[in-house]
């Protein structure tokens, strides 16, 4: 391209020297029209030849300048994509940095030995031996009535955990034959979900055993006349 360009503009310098030449003999010697003509010819050669001239080794260039430009916001938006993934990287070990350094000041958190083998025999909330959270209408001392079970009476001590839970069926008596699987139910939704029953002691009364808490409950039945069950009550089960 630098040698086209060359030749071109030093075609275009001979066309301006023999104008000039021409525009002399013509100047002093008064010759006809036609050699003037041709000399003006040759001097719009010479401009038409000289723009384009510089108009070919320019766009090279200009090319050249695009490219540069584009390997350079090439490169900016791939260094732009680095730094946010940088970012995006630092950000994570920083939030897990901060999670790990909470769970080890948190004095309750699930990594605590010792708080998990105080918590191995208690009862879960609102069940015999655990919390009573739900509280409904405070019946009197120590006694509340179910938030959504307005059957189920709760005994509690006075830091809330409780002691006996009372299930009133006297509007509709339960059969101990028919309804011994709702018996059953009743009976469990007050205890672990492992406990099973220990022995019986009577047609009133049962025991059962939770592993989970190591602990046993009792469970006596209040019948009517007709032998129907119309509250079932779960205690603590004495050491």
């Amino acid at each position: 391209m630098n040698d086209a360009f060359a030749f071109l503009l030093l075609l275009s310098v001979i066309f301006l020297f023999i104008a000039i030449i021409l525009w002399v003999i013509l100047w002093f010697k008064k010759k006809s029209l036609k050699l003037i003509e041709l000399t003006t010819i040759l001097l719009a050669l010479f401009v038409i030849i000289f723009f384009n001239a510089s108009g070919f080794s320019s766009s090279p260039s200009k090319t050249s300048f695009s490219q540069e430009d584009n390997w350079s916001n090439s490169k900016d938006e791939a260094q732009t994509d680095d730094d946010s993934e940088d970012d995006a990287e630092s950000s994570t070990n920083s939030s897990s940095n901060e999670n790990d350094e909470s769970n080890q000041n948190d004095p309750h958190s699930v990594t605590n030995g010792s708080s998990s083998e105080n918590d191995s025999n208690k009862g879960s909330n609102n069940k015999i031996y655990g919390q009573l959270t739900a509280k409904g209408e405070n019946l009197s001392d120590g006694a509340y009535k179910d938030k959504n079970l307005d059957y189920v009476t709760y005994g509690v001590n006075s830091d809330m955990s409780i002691n006996v839970v009372k299930e009133d069926f006297s509007d509709l008596p339960l059969d101990p034959k028919l309804d011994a699987h709702a018996i059953n139910e009743h009976v469990h939704d007050f205890m672990e979900d492992d406990a099973s029953k220990a022995s019986t002691i009577s047609d009133e009364d049962s025991s059962y055993y939770s592993e989970i808490i190591d602990k046993g409950y009792q469970v006596h039945f209040e019948k009517n006349d007709k032998g129907e069950i119309i509250n079932i009550k779960i205690f603590k089960q004495d050491a």
